[in-house]
Order: structure tokens, then C-alpha cells, then sequence
């Protein structure tokens, strides 16, 4: 067990993968190239951007998939035959990310400085949705910083198995905790090495890459690292859950209750 999850590291390197990564890098990139060398509206590249993002969910989906039925290979890029499709399986990966982190976004909302966050654009979503990487919060009580880190873990305890939950039962599995916590137990050694790992990277992308980003004088060359990294935490975070599921299938007996 061990020695497959450690693999899932070198997995968004592997060969052809890592060829597929480096593509979606550059689809997200290439918007903000074009902003800089020509007079397009930086809303335009953002909303451009955000559509790849969501794409980009439905293909970490997709890695999840291949990797619950035990594949080696990135699957290829999804595609949908229709609008209500692709927004099922948009709502695939952020349904189980809100509800494994509404308790946070709840209480960023309660003390968010709306009217400021509103003349920020962006900053709305990335308030409320960053979901375990911690926000700036003004204004808020000597507890909200403590209370948010607790939330935070108990996001990340739940939200590999709302995942797995949500892509083999569908979205209302994932609403009772007393199903996750239930299957979380049947095979727990596996499931808390996974998000073990999972929080240490995210812990360690978060806390390393200004580090190394700051000493890099191209914003560009900033940019399309920063995107890169993301983009392989991600991928080796579905393939960690994947795994997870395909090593302990026997134990779970999902494709008996399905």
C-alpha cells in the first residue's frame, strides 16, 4: 500500500502525463500572455481562465475515476455531449470540495467585509472558496484564526471521501457525514495515510512555493510555475484518493450496495 501511494507522486510525470500536464499549463497561461502583449481586457482572460478551471475540474475527475478502477495513465480530456453533462460533472468535484468546507466558508462569511471584498473582483470567490489555505479575515475575533485552522482539517478529514462518496452514489450520499465517517472507518489506516499526504502537500505547496517564487525576478516564469505546481498537487491529490478506493475495494463493498 505504502509503495503505491508513494508512486502517485511521480504519477503526473510519468511519461505521457507529465505531456498532458505541461498542455493544460499552457492552455491557462496563454490567456494571460495574450493580455500582456496585447490590449485585450484583463476580465476577458480571467473569465477565459475560469472556464479552463472548470475544465480542468472535470479532468481531475476524470484522474479520479481512472484511478478508483486502478489505470496507470492520465485518462483522456473529457468531453460532454451536452451542457447539463458537463455541469453534472463540474458539480462532481466542487459539490463534495463546498460541503467538505462549508462550516469555514460559513464563517468567513459571517465576518467578511463584503462592500471591500466586492470593489476587489475576484476576491469574493477566492474568500470564501480557498477552502483549507487560510484567508486574511479583518476585523475578526482572537478565535477566528484557531476555530478556522480546525474547520480547515475537518474539511480535508472529509472531503476524500465526499469525493469517492459523490462520484459512486451521487451528490446526496455525500450530505450525511454518518456514511463518510462509516466507510472512513472500514478501512482507516489507508484513508487517514491519505489524507496525511494529501494535507502535507497542500501544506507544503502552500508554505514552500512563495518561498521558492519570490526568488524568481520573471513574473511570467512566477506564473507558470506557480500554475504547474498546483496543477501536479492536484493531480497527485485525485490519485491518492483513487488509490485508496482501488486498494481498499474489497473492504468497502461499494459495488455491492451500488
Amino acid at each position: 500500500m505504502s509503495n503505491a501511494f508513494l508512486r502517485a507522486f511521480a504519477f503526473p510525470l510519468q511519461g505521457t502525463n507529465l505531456w498532458v500536464l505541461v498542455a493544460a499549463v499552457a492552455a491557462y497561461v496563454l490567456p494571460q500572455v495574450l493580455a500582456w502583449l496585447f490590449p485585450i481586457s484583463g476580465w476577458v482572460a480571467a473569465c477565459f481562465q475560469a472556464a479552463l478551471v472548470l475544465y480542468f475540474a472535470l479532468f481531475l475527475q476524470s484522474i479520479l475515476e481512472s484511478s478508483m478502477a486502478g489505470k496507470d495513465t492520465f485518462p483522456a480530456w473529457p468531453e460532454h455531449p451536452s451542457a447539463l453533462a458537463y455541469l453534472e460533472s463540474v458539480f462532481g468535484i466542487l459539490g463534495p470540495y463546498v460541503v467538505s468546507f462549508l462550516p469555514l466558508i460559513a464563517l468567513r462569511c459571517v465576518y467578511a467585509d463584503f462592500g471591500n471584498l466586492g470593489r476587489k473582483g475576484f476576491a469574493v470567490v477566492t474568500t470564501f472558496l480557498s477552502g483549507p489555505i487560510p484567508q486574511a479575515v479583518p476585523n475578526s475575533p482572537a478565535w477566528f484564526e484557531p476555530v478556522s485552522w480546525c474547520l480547515a482539517a475537518v474539511g480535508m478529514a472529509y472531503l476524500p471521501m465526499a469525493l469517492l462518496i459523490w462520484s459512486f452514489f451521487g451528490g446526496n450520499a455525500v450530505l450525511n457525514p454518518f456514511i463518510a465517517i462509516q466507510n472512513a472507518l472500514r478501512a482507516a489506516r489507508s484513508y487517514a495515510v491519505t489524507v496525511g499526504l494529501i494535507s502535507g502537500l497542500l501544506l507544503a505547496w502552500w508554505g514552500g512555493s512563495p518561498l521558492v517564487l519570490e526568488r524568481i525576478p520573471w513574473s511570467l516564469v512566477r506564473s507558470v510555475l506557480a500554475v504547474f505546481s498546483l496543477a501536479y498537487v492536484l493531480c497527485v491529490a485525485m490519485r491518492l484518493i483513487g488509490l485508496h478506493y482501488f486498494l481498499n475495494r474489497e473492504t468497502l463493498q461499494w459495488e455491492r450496495a451500488r
